[in-house]
């Protein structure tokens, strides 16, 4: 699914709604979602990260490969801890 297709899906929900994350299928949980990360905040932390291994810093050539090369063009949603089964009306709507 792309970022752009997620919205699409979310547009059409109660703009007031918590989002969570519905896991498994058999016996599906719902969790919380911590945050989102793509890459434009890994490219922030990689440099945080090579900035300290490396006073000079990498050029931003470099960077941008890095990135690449370790998750590619991505966005990451961050799981922020399980609070339960997910209930059995919600459940129907991912069998």
């Amino acid at each position: 699914m792309t970022v752009e297709e997620l919205i699409e899906l979310l547009e059409s929900q109660p703009q007031d709604a918590e989002v969570r994350l519905a896991i498994q299928q058999r016996w599906p949980f719902e969790h919380r979602i911590a945050g989102v990360a793509g890459p434009d905040e890994i490219k922030d932390q990689l440099l945080a990260d090579l900035e300290e291994d490396n006073e000079d810093g990498p050029a931003d050539e470099e960077l941008e490969s890095e990135v690449q090369t370790r998750c590619g063009n991505v966005v990451y949603i961050g799981e922020g801890g399980q609070l339960g089964y997910l209930p059995s009306v919600a459940k129907v709507a991912f069998e």
